[in-house]
């Protein structure tokens, strides 16, 4: 994987990831603000501000180039949008699969930047 992909695969998970957590947040606000307690779509309940918020810390962490958010937002998004609409009787759909293929290139991004980083660090020690 060339730096030029490492950064784009980077960046195209926390784009992913902030844009779900800034609708997940948009929608349990108004889900807040709603008479039915969902929002006017139905998708989303209050309790789900949470997940929101959530997203996002992890979108940032992304942004920062951090192993450990990908990691997480992609087990996240597998165990809401995969495990929990099965088990529900649900299909979680070809979306939800196209995000977690953004999601596990996100990891293998971070991954591959740190590497470099290290690499190049252990080739050139500072005196």
């Amino acid at each position: 994987m060339e730096f030029i992909k490492v950064e784009k695969f980077i960046k195209f998970g926390w784009i992913v990831a902030a844009f779900s957590g800034a609708l997940t947040t948009v929608l349990s606000i108004l889900a807040i603000t709603g008479e039915t307690g969902t929002d006017p779509l139905g998708i989303t309940t209050p309790w789900n501000l949470l997940d929101g918020i959530i997203y996002l810390g992890l979108a940032y962490g992304i942004y920062k180039k951090s192993r450990i958010s990908s990691i997480l937002i992609f087990i996240l998004h597998c165990y809401f949008h995969f495990y929990v609409r099965i088990n529900s009787g649900g299909n979680p759909g070809f979306f939800a699969a196209f995000i977690a293929v953004i999601y596990l290139q996100a990891i293998l991004a971070t991954f591959k930047f740190h590497y470099k980083k290290n690499s190049s660090n252990i080739e050139n020690p500072v005196v």
